[in-house]
């Protein structure tokens, strides 16, 4: 369905506004440090809104995705971002290395954890599991960005990846950012070490043994193991 992007947008917008809480905005404004606004709508409903929305209105056509994403970043409230990140998932299929460019800009614009999480693991990850040569190529580019939303990236993107987990490379990339004592990088290394223990505690014991971590990645690193000792 071709789509006039404003338009579309705002469309969208009437929906939200016809949703909107004053009181729970103001909570979630809190909760993310101020940092957005928001209409107060609660994620299950904002997602039957959207489910709602793309049912009477379609979706963009595939090549109009950038210009979709460009406009909702631009927008104050976060639930644009919200609505952009899920919309562009439905289009993952269709992703190729040249996509990385939009969800590089989607990382580094509006950052939260909120949305770069989703970015890295549910629209970067799928890319990067058909080429292990991007994988280094990319991470290696985003260790050195200086950006801690793309090095949180680097560590978090193979998350879903279990067996198929490049683990030299998520060794080499979290050996990289191991003395970084930034709360989302720290944490970011014992996530991505907790959920691979999933699939391998013996590697993942053996790497923290080995390897000196901040404590918040340590602790991280072996919550699963030692919850599940059997």
């Amino acid at each position: 369905m071709t789509t006039i992007i404003p338009d579309y947008i705002n469309l969208l917008a009437a929906e939200f506004e016809k949703h909107r809480d004053p009181e729970r905005a103001d909570q979630m404004h809190r909760y993310v440090r101020n940092l957005f606004t928001f209409y107060g709508i609660q994620a299950p409903d904002r997602r039957a809104i959207m489910r709602d929305f793309i049912r009477d209105n379609g979706l963009p056509e595939f090549s109009q995705l950038p210009q979709m994403i460009e406009k909702l970043w631009d927008k104050p409230e976060r639930d644009f971002q919200y609505f952009g990140m899920e919309t562009s998932y439905k289009f993952r299929r269709e992703f190729d290395f040249t996509t990385l460019d939009m969800l590089e800009k989607m990382i580094i614009g509006k950052s939260w954890w909120d949305s770069v999480d989703y970015i890295a693991t549910n629209l970067v990850g799928p890319i990067l599991i058909k080429d292990p040569d991007l994988q280094t190529e990319k991470s290696g580019q985003w260790l050195v960005s200086n950006n801690i939303w793309l090095q949180r990236t680097a560590i978090i993107f193979q998350l879903k990846y279990k067996k198929k987990t490049n683990l030299k490379l998520l060794a080499d990339n979290i050996i990289a950012l191991s003395d970084k004592k930034e709360f989302f990088i720290a944490k970011a290394i014992g996530w991505a070490l907790r959920e691979y223990s999933k699939t391998d505690r013996a590697m993942v014991i053996d790497f923290v043994s080995q390897n000196k971590l901040q404590p918040l990645s340590h602790r991280e690193a072996l919550k699963w193991i030692n919850n599940h000792p059997n």
